[in-house]
């Protein structure tokens, strides 16, 4: 018995170019007299909250990212300063 994932059928391929053909005319049909767009704006509106919550992991990684880089930096910025002000209170005592 052979199993397959894609097992070769007529009647697959068939409704695959159905689904294809009917998917081209309904696009075209929306693209000339925009009979789809209340639909597209109502979905847009239902599916926002998903879209945020699926973008949510990558946000918080850019901010923690962030966070630590200027963390970083502040503590070498901080460093450089104290080097900074050690010289320039040295050459002060020796006026």
């Amino acid at each position: 018995m052979e199993t397959s994932l894609f097992k070769y059928n007529v009647q697959n391929t068939l409704t695959l170019f159905i689904l294809i053909a009917l998917s081209i005319v309904i696009m075209t049909i929306d693209q000339r007299y925009h009979y789809l767009e209340s639909v597209r704006s109502t979905l847009s509106h239902l599916l926002y909250p998903i879209r945020q919550i699926v973008a949510l992991p990558g946000e918080i990684y850019q901010w923690s990212d962030e966070f630590f880089t200027t963390r970083e930096q502040l503590q070498k910025d901080n460093a450089r300063l104290k080097q900074e002000n050690f010289i320039l209170k040295a050459e002060l005592q020796k006026y």
